[in-house]
């Protein structure tokens, strides 16, 4: 599987990991994360530390066409120029804090996913614990990051999941 992840999931990923809450290193070794240039340029610009570079896979945006339409719709550089990676393969996701760029992402049938999401797939891969997530789902929603009912979704598919504690 394979990750783009924007800025602002990096910061809250920053967060997590000052938290104690999410072992970084653990990610990297599960799946492969991937940002743009301009992403790396925000990255940089905000002192972001989660972000390991040496192991993140820097592109430049693919598709000119999803590009240029994103800029058009008043998207940044960075946002554009993840969504033009939004239909690299069937195993590419997007992870985006932005409600705006979730939306058209869905709209447009790119997969994009909040955070939290992001975070339920590594505990099905093992990256995080269960318990792990809980508190990850609890920070999310303290830091206002997630709706009530993304909130308890997340604690509803807790409870149903079957790997490990």
């Amino acid at each position: 599987m394979k990750f783009f992840v924007d800025t602002f999931s990096w910061k809250k990923i920053d967060i997590l990991q000052e938290s104690g809450l999410v072992d970084i290193d653990s990610v990297y070794a599960r799946v492969k994360i991937c940002i743009t240039h301009a992403v790396l340029g925000e990255i940089k610009h905000f002192q972001l530390k989660s972000c390991q570079v040496e192991k993140t896979e820097i592109l430049p945006p693919r598709s000119n066409k999803i590009y240029e339409a994103a800029l058009a719709l008043q998207f940044d550089d960075a946002d554009a120029s993840m969504l033009s990676h939004g239909f690299d393969d069937d195993d590419t996701y997007i992870i985006s804090e932005d409600r705006p760029l979730l939306t058209y992402g869905k709209i447009f049938g790119i997969k994009i996913v909040q955070l939290v999401d992001f975070m339920q797939v590594l505990t099905v891969l093992n990256a995080i614990s269960k318990n792990s997530l809980y508190q990850v789902n609890k920070k999310l929603r303290e830091l206002k990051n997630i709706s009530k009912k993304k909130e308890d979704t997340v604690k509803e598919w807790l409870r149903t999941f079957k790997g490990t504690t």
